[in-house]
């Protein structure tokens, strides 16, 4: 206990009254609540972690680090308090009930964030105790302090071994900041990575591999980053992701980590300039290209794909090896079942001389056609109102 028991009271007074506000959502006010931590009130201290378990078990791991970046720049009691010389046991055995586990985890994760380097390093030895401490160890890999770092390696070296495979794949996002930071150890931290894929890619040589699906993107996007740039993951495994994948630039992680690996051909790029994605079709349409630097029969056909990337994409090949009059295509399809994608096309690729053959569709019996011949007379340079009249 650092002051008198009237001092001590006047605090633990204004803590409450911060604590309703944390409770109601404020998380300005996180520090000043951590306080307690330091005014010894057992019961109050409870209270304390129990608010706090409430307030963090339900942010994902990109809200925690960033939860991170703002907790050391809160104002608090700190001019008041030596927290490089406050012990942990207090705070443990004010938490150290069977039902306290997760109160205890969230509170030393917190002390982890502290502007307290000495206080951090504490609370980190003992959070390495805790399950779910991989990611919060990474961080603490990048502190600014030197000791700090060189302890953090330390811990995780002992931690990794007994390391869950959910953990590790939760810990992707850091990993990835860790490696993209420039305070770490490049030898400590390729040592770290070392083990830590040795134990992924066995886990994803499992057959359970398939039941591998995290819920935050934001772990997805690293795990997909991180094992494509090893390549430890195979075609099949990048397919079944790409298939379950909803967001675009996971997509597109996915089909550039298909199209670059070393067993992919042809004949399997091919297979995805029908996949229902546009970005998908650019990436597939992009490898054939690279690959046959020519044109190639049926790419004609391309030039109605749904996506404008995908159709200028096409134009430009056959503009720059074939002779095929690219205008003319479009105006030949026009009077198709369903004309909607010539007419986008058209409309993109010539703006004068059209207007007489697009106004038809303006009666097509498809709305979507009426409205992008709408749009595509609006592209028209040589189009004037009258004529819609």
């Amino acid at each position: 206990m650092f002051w008198g028991k009237s001092r001590q009271t006047y605090w633990l007074e204004i803590i409450e009254k911060e604590l309703e506000k944390l409770e109601s959502g404020d998380m300005r006010e996180l520090l000043m609540v951590y306080c307690a931590f330091a005014v010894g009130d057992k019961k109050r201290m409870r209270l304390v972690g129990h608010v706090i378990r409430k307030q963090l078990e339900c942010l994902t791991l990109g809200q925690m680090i960033g939860l991170y970046k703002r907790f050391r720049t809160f104002t608090s009691l700190e001019w008041s308090i030596d927290w490089s010389a406050l012990s942990l046991k207090p705070i443990m055995d004010a938490l150290d009930g069977e039902n306290q586990k997760e109160e205890r985890k969230y509170v030393l994760i917190l002390g982890t964030f502290h502007p307290n380097g000495y206080f951090r390093e504490r609370c980190m030895e003992e959070l390495a105790k805790e399950r779910g401490a991989l990611p919060y160890l990474m961080l603490r890999a990048n502190d600014w302090v030197k000791p700090v770092r060189k302890k953090a390696f330390s811990l995780l070296n002992r931690y990794i071994v007994s390391c869950t495979m959910e953990e590790i794949l939760f810990s992707m996002p850091v990993l990835e900041k860790l490696e993209c930071s420039g305070r770490r150890s490049d030898e400590q931290l390729q040592e770290l990575k070392k083990r830590i894929f040795a134990s992924l890619e066995q886990n994803l040589k499992d057959e359970g591999w398939q039941d591998i699906w995290l819920e935050d993107f934001s772990v997805r996007k690293s795990l997909y980053r991180m094992t494509i740039g090893q390549g430890i993951l195979s075609m099949e495994q990048m397919d079944e992701w790409l298939r379950k994948e909803k967001d675009s630039f996971g997509m597109a992680v996915l089909i550039r980590g298909i199209l670059s690996h070393p067993d992919c051909t042809l004949e399997r790029a091919e297979e995805y300039l029908a996949y229902p994605n546009t970005r998908i079709r650019r990436c597939a349409l992009e490898y054939q290209y690279e690959h046959l630097k020519d044109s190639w029969p049926g790419l004609d056909s391309v030039l109605l794909d749904s996506g404008r990337g995908v159709r200028d994409y096409a134009s430009y090949i056959l503009e720059k090896h074939t002779h095929l009059d690219i205008r003319e295509y479009y105006l030949s399809h026009l009077k198709d079942e369903r004309p909607d994608y010539a007419v986008l096309g058209l409309s993109e690729y010539s703006h004068r001389g059209n207007v007489s053959a697009l106004l038809p569709g303006l009666k097509h019996p498809i709305r979507r056609v009426q409205k992008y011949t709408l749009l595509a007379l609006g592209r028209q340079e040589d189009f004037e109102d009258e004529e819609l009249l």
